[in-house]
């Protein structure tokens, strides 16, 4: 937090860069929570929670894309996939409701 108050043009960048990765910064801690912090401010949920979504997705689709690595059978793959598939459907579903429509993440692994 001190960081974020004492050079707040980078701690912007760090939170563009998340946003544009779609990852938070820590897996319990967002630039975007930690600059409302260091600012005395309440955080902008709406974005932080479409943050969190897009998190979550872009995780289930890296581990979409090595499921193959890891499978031990066709079943196993087939079954995990489709597990994996249903997730990230959720998630689109929910990003979708709040406005966003995917520019900076890869929807296709659902269809």
């Amino acid at each position: 937090m001190r960081a974020c108050q004492l050079r707040p043009e980078l701690a912007t960048t760090y939170a563009d860069v998340e946003w544009e990765i779609g990852d938070v910064f820590k897996p319990d801690l967002s630039m975007l929570e930690l600059i409302a912090l260091a600012e005395g401010r309440a955080v902008d949920n709406d974005r932080l929670i479409l943050l969190r979504l897009r998190t979550n997705h872009n995780r289930t689709a890296r581990r979409l894309r090595t499921l193959a690595k890891k499978a031990v059978t066709v079943a196993d793959y087939l079954d995990k996939a489709g597990r994996l598939q249903r997730i990230l459907l959720d998630l689109q579903t929910r990003m979708r409701a709040l406005g966003y429509d995917g520019a900076h993440d890869d929807w296709s692994l659902t269809s």
